[in-house]
């Protein structure tokens, strides 16, 4: 286990954590920046990883965050923002993103949730991807109440996921909105736009619209 307070941490490489179970890691006004340039950085966590963060944003320039297998990132009054490079969590690790300040922003790379991956966010946070993919497969949950969502490019929910959001909006400007096999998807009081690209469900979806108007520039396909 780990403990940094008021000790930021630069790396310009890779940041890889592995670990046992109850590995812990703890920044406190400690900010996290991988500068990845020239070659793509990493921030990563594996096995059964638990980094918190408060008061301590999370920066990747030029790299990406992958943390897999029972890992999880909480981080308090904590942004985490990437440039030119993704955020995946997979293989039921944890993504909280506990207060409004922690806003999740990624520039020109995918976010992309999957294999009982779970992840929260507080309201009046937001979500922006801009220049790439929202990507929810195999058996997550997403709740987003007051949480505004900006995606760049395709969002794609499938294989038994299940989208919710209340008092948000949602914009999916230059891909599609696609749901696939048994997706739950559900809107309450906010709005859905897709620009550029097409809204379409296939196989077995369950979608539910309640007060929220849904504007596409493209076509809409309900299979």
């Amino acid at each position: 286990n780990m403990e940094f307070h008021t000790t930021p941490l630069t790396v310009e490489g890779n940041v890889i954590f592995n670990g046992t179970i109850n590995s812990n890691h703890y920044f406190e006004d400690s900010p996290i920046t991988v500068q990845g340039a020239p070659v793509e950085g990493l921030l990563q966590a594996n096995e059964f990883v638990c980094i918190t963060a408060i008061r301590s944003g999370v920066t990747i320039n030029s790299g990406s965050i992958d943390f897999n297998d029972d890992t999880c990132l909480i981080a308090t009054d904590s942004p985490v923002v990437v440039n030119l490079g993704s955020v995946a969590f997979s293989d039921t690790s944890l993504l909280n993103l506990t207060t409004s300040v922690s806003t999740l922003e990624i520039n020109d790379g995918d976010f992309e949730l999957q294999d009982s991956t779970e992840f929260f966010i507080a309201p009046l946070s937001t979500i922006d991807v801009f220049a790439g993919n929202f990507l929810v497969t195999d058996f997550v949950q997403v709740d987003l109440n007051q949480v505004d969502t900006f995606v760049g490019g395709n969002a794609l929910f499938a294989d038994q996921t299940r989208l919710h959001m209340s008092n948000a909006d949602l914009t999916v400007d230059g891909g599609n909105f696609d749901t696939n096999t048994d997706a739950d998807i559900q809107f309450r009081d906010g709005q859905v736009s897709v620009f550029g690209g097409s809204f379409t469900t296939t196989a077995n979806v369950n979608m539910e619209f309640h007060t929220t108007p849904l504007t596409v520039e493209g076509n809409v396909i309900f299979n």
